[in-house]
């Protein structure tokens, strides 16, 4: 008989240290998951406060563009491109402001602003920057063919029109000719070096 009371003091016993250290889990659990909540809502305080700093910077961009399209001793090709940053900055400030992820590359074309005047010294310096991207291109092209076992025309095409871009564009400012601004950047722009 005392063995099975001394089996069933034991089993209250188990029982008992068994539940003290479910809930001793139960609270290190309660506690680790506040600890994580609180960090959470930390985390997107920081991430908000971040989208609210980029969101005023879009905006002052924007009134820039925005001001800077409606004066009228500014050529319409420039006031174009003001009109179009604007938009560009509209745009972003809508998807941020309604929580969708924006792409760096998008967020730091909207807050480019234009610059006013291409004044003479600017567009020798756009036109030095379009004739080495010029050759960046062409040399990627042929790099491409004696490299490649393949012969890849996709990527070689890409060069080729970049080139071609960047000679026109150059040849547009050589000539005194306005050029949109988005089109002095797409033809800065050299494709990465597939190899």
């Amino acid at each position: 008989m005392r063995s099975i009371v001394r089996l069933r003091n034991l089993g209250i016993a188990l029982f008992v240290c068994s539940m003290a250290l479910a809930l001793s889990a139960c609270e290190q659990n309660t506690a680790s998951f506040a600890a994580q909540r609180k960090a959470h809502a930390l985390d997107q305080t920081a991430a908000g406060d971040q989208t609210a700093a980029l969101i005023k910077r879009l905006s002052s961009a924007k009134e820039l563009d925005e001001s800077d399209a409606f004066d009228p001793d500014l050529t319409a090709v420039r006031r174009e491109d003001f009109t179009v940053q604007a938009a560009k900055a509209d745009r972003v400030i809508k998807e941020l402001q309604h929580g969708f992820a924006v792409e760096p590359a998008e967020i730091e074309d909207a807050l480019d602003i234009p610059p006013r005047h291409l004044t003479p010294e600017k567009r020798v310096q756009l036109i030095r920057k379009l004739q080495s991207a010029k050759a960046l291109d062409e040399q990627r092209e042929q790099e491409i063919l004696i490299y490649w076992s393949d012969d890849e025309p996709m990527e070689r095409t890409e060069f080729d029109l970049q080139a071609k871009r960047a000679a026109a564009v150059a040849k547009d400012l050589q000539l005194g000719e306005s050029v949109h601004w988005s089109d002095i950047k797409q033809a800065l722009y050299v494709p990465p070096d597939p190899l």
